[in-house]
């Protein structure tokens, strides 16, 4: 007979190829996987066949569901159509919802769409149907080595569609239940100092949240405190189970029973979860707290890690795309961590001064969190808090034991006493909510007086921060004693990539996916050389939400600055830079306090490098385009040049000195608008490859396919960041390869175009 554990560990492992799979295979490939693995199933006489039959079939279910997921874009992006959309969260003019009917059809699967448009506010809340005109667009993220991955989140939450909205109806403007309770208790707190916080401890909306607010949970490492995840399901569960074991204390002994605080666990956790809006870290973990009730319930006794590999592969079998989440990865992570920490450095505390073993229990649990995640937090948040032990320490037992559950009695009794003659009483959620927020306020006092403690890492601590990890093997076997070479070469491997040198023959140019806008990289020796930092807009810019993070994390440390031109989607992350890097030496196309003018016949070098301008003359009077700063970047053997915004009327005359702009690279001019990129222009380069970086939608239609098709004519190979991500060429003594990463082989099918390929507007 199949044993549970070992048939999840199998499942599990059925499903893992959707994390690197660089295809999905068509629905017939999953249809022979089912008939194959049915069959196997019922006719195998060892259970190994069994297991991998099983593991068969949950592959299939998971390519099934990947592969409706891929149709369902397929069918509905790029296409007009009316559609009944019910709104399931909505912010200012950003609106999630789902598509309950589309083409004049119900779906019986509705999916995710997130709509874009003004309404007035008394129109707007959860629950209602709306039916709505739009041209739906699949979804698209900016995909550069190391960065966050928009289409990865998008894929995993459900939400691929999206567009604009035109001809709103509403047909049903009653709000859901949650909505309701929502709009009183903002009524009720609005006052409030921390209501926002409030709002995302009890529903998890963070929307509203401030930056300074963000900041402090980034720098302390307690942001995982302030929304609706497994801890807080877990919490509500608890408080379930202690308020069912405090009712069974009044009752006879002939009614107690043994399912009846684990059903009202899982009741608790189960509201907690429709308050939260049903998002999927709390949906995840309810499913998983149901997984151990009903362990429970039949009785199994089985180990921690036997309980943890049932409870994931009900997760992910009741979604597969899951394992595309970030938080799922983290949640399940830290849940291992803490059973290994727990396992293999027990605690065995001071059991004389309870208080004092528990404030000692706490410590243990916290370091072992802090020291054993490091794997999964180096990667995807590219940095490492060394204030997150105490913040912890102090933040945690506050909000599990004080803030949250008063959070709750706060909603209860705003159910409870909305329309009752005691809404004025002390049991009244006014002065409960006053004291949630004074709580917040001592917390977030001591979170804000704590030093700042982030620190930004590189690529070289991944491998790292395996090092606690290994540690502890090393302590429990007592290898240090015994075989202290083995610990040493260990060590010296984890820590190897510290140690390599880059390459002093090699450099590279990366043209960095950052949507409308240029910013672009020359990598020699480990600094870096940028041309033009990208867009800027309201509440942020390019440099600082790309460029920074990117060299970072590639230990790049930036010593020089080209800005082709003076528009914003070309020196956007300029100001972010600067104050980064206050030495930084900038190049302009017109004389600036400060910078160096770049003009037609300067030249200097870096590392080893020759930078000569060849555009503009220095009397030159045209358009801020085509005054744009043109530099070619060569080694003596290879030539790289950068065009920035330049337009015809500049590359005719640039064309008459085609010696000065013959290149192998060639960075295509104003993003491949129909106004640049003139046949002469194009011939006189006589490069082999054209990189324009340009925004999937554009509002211009750019780049125009009359460009596209100008430079494959004369032979070059076309890359741009909207269809490639991320283009990297790098160059040696013995030639140069080019490196896009959307269209490498190994890259995950979620992170490749979706949609029609010409759909760039």
């Amino acid at each position: 007979m199949l044993q549970l554990p070992k048939l999840s560990f199998w499942i599990l492992a059925g499903i893992s190829p959707l994390l690197w799979l660089p295809v999905i295979p068509p629905l017939w490939f999953a249809l022979i996987l089912i008939c194959a693995g049915g069959w196997v199933l019922c006719r195998a006489r060892y259970m190994v066949w069994r297991y991998c039959a099983c593991g068969a079939l949950a592959l299939s279910w998971a390519l099934v569901h990947a592969q409706s997921a891929l149709i369902t874009l397929a069918e509905m992006s790029g296409k007009r159509e009316s559609m009944v959309v019910q709104i399931t969260r909505t912010q200012g003019e950003r609106h999630h919802g789902k598509i309950v009917q589309w083409g004049g059809k119900k779906r019986q699967f509705p999916p995710g769409v997130i709509l874009y448009g003004k309404l007035p506010e008394s129109q707007l809340c959860s629950g209602q149907l709306w039916q709505v005109s739009s041209t739906l667009r699949a979804v698209h993220g900016q995909y550069n080595a190391g960065g966050y991955s928009r289409q990865r989140a998008a894929m995993a939450s459900g939400f691929v569609l999206s567009g604009r909205m035109a001809d709103v109806q509403l047909i049903n403007a009653s709000c859901s239940r949650r909505a309701t309770l929502i709009r009183r208790v903002e009524q009720q707190t609005a006052h409030l100092a921390w209501d926002a916080v409030i709002h995302a401890l009890a529903f998890g909306e963070r929307g509203n949240m401030q930056a300074g607010v963000r900041q402090i949970l980034r720098e302390t490492g307690t942001a995982h405190l302030m929304a609706i995840s497994g801890l807080h399901i877990a919490q509500a569960g608890g408080a379930g189970w202690l308020l069912a074991r405090l009712i069974q204390f009044f009752l006879p002994a002939l009614w107690i029973r043994p399912s009846f605080p684990i059903i009202a666990s899982i009741a608790c956790a189960a509201g907690y979860t429709w308050l939260s809006g049903g998002n999927p870290p709390a949906v995840r973990s309810l499913i998983a707290l149901g997984t151990w009730g009903g362990i429970r319930l039949y009785q199994r006794q089985w180990g921690a890690w036997d309980v943890l590999v049932v409870c994931l592969a009900c997760v992910v079998l009741f979604d597969p795309l899951t394992l595309l989440s970030d938080s799922f990865w983290l949640s399940a992570f830290a849940v291992s961590a803490l059973i290994f920490w727990c396992q293999w450095l027990p605690f065995y505390g001071v059991k004389k001064y309870r208080a004092a073993h528990f404030c000692a229990a706490l410590v243990h649990l916290q370091l072992g969190a802090c020291l054993l995640l490091l794997p999964l937090q180096v990667p995807l948040f590219h940095g490492i808090s060394f204030t997150s032990l105490p913040a912890n320490l102090i933040a945690v037992p506050m909000v599990t034991f004080l803030v949250v559950p008063l959070i709750f009695l706060g909603v209860l009794a705003d159910i409870v006493l909305a329309n009752s003659v005691l809404a004025n009483s002390v049991l009244a959620p006014g002065l409960i909510w006053q004291c949630v927020d004074t709580l917040l306020a001592a917390l977030f006092w001591v979170l804000a007086g704590l030093p700042k403690g982030w620190l930004p890492v590189d690529w070289r601590m991944s491998t790292m921060s395996f090092l606690p990890w290994c540690m502890l093997v090393i302590m429990r076997f007592h290898w240090l004693r015994t075989s202290p070479f083995t610990c040493a070469a260990l060590v010296a491997v984890l820590c190897a990539p510290w140690w390599l040198r880059h390459h002093h023959n090699g450099w590279r140019v990366h043209m960095l996916d950052i949507g409308h806008g240029l910013a672009m990289v020359i990598e020699r020796n480990g600094y870096a050389f940028l041309y033009d930092t990208g867009n800027r807009w309201e509440g942020g810019n390019t440099g600082q939400q790309v460029i920074l993070p990117w060299l970072a994390w590639h230990n790049l440390v930036p010593e020089g600055v080209v800005i082709s031109h003076e528009h914003t989607d070309h020196n956007g992350g300029l100001a972010s830079i600067q104050a980064q890097w206050p030495g930084i030496t900038q190049w302009h196309n017109t004389p600036r306090a400060g910078g160096r003018h770049c003009y037609q016949g300067k030249q200097w070098q870096w590392q080893g490098l020759s930078f000569d301008v060849v555009w503009p003359p220095l009397q030159y009077q045209g358009s801020e385009n085509n005054r744009s700063c043109v530099v070619l970047v060569s080694d003596g053997i290879h030539r790289v040049l950068l065009t920035g915004d330049l337009e015809l009327p500049a590359e005719l005359l640039l064309t008459k000195h085609p010696a000065s702009m013959k290149a192998d690279v060639v960075q295509v001019p104003h993003h491949g608008s129909k106004s640049s990129s003139g046949i002469r222009f194009v011939g006189r380069a006589e490069g082999s490859v054209a990189l324009a970086s340009v925004a999937r939608y554009n509002p211009w239609n750019m780049p125009s396919p009359a460009v596209i098709e100008r430079y494959q004519q004369h032979s070059y190979q076309w890359y741009d960041t909207a269809l490639h991500g991320q283009v990297s060429v790098s160059f040696s003594s013995t030639g140069w390869r080019i490196s896009a990463h959307r269209a490498r082989f190994f890259t995950p099918w979620y992170q490749r175009w979706f949609g029609v390929r010409p759909d760039n507007r």
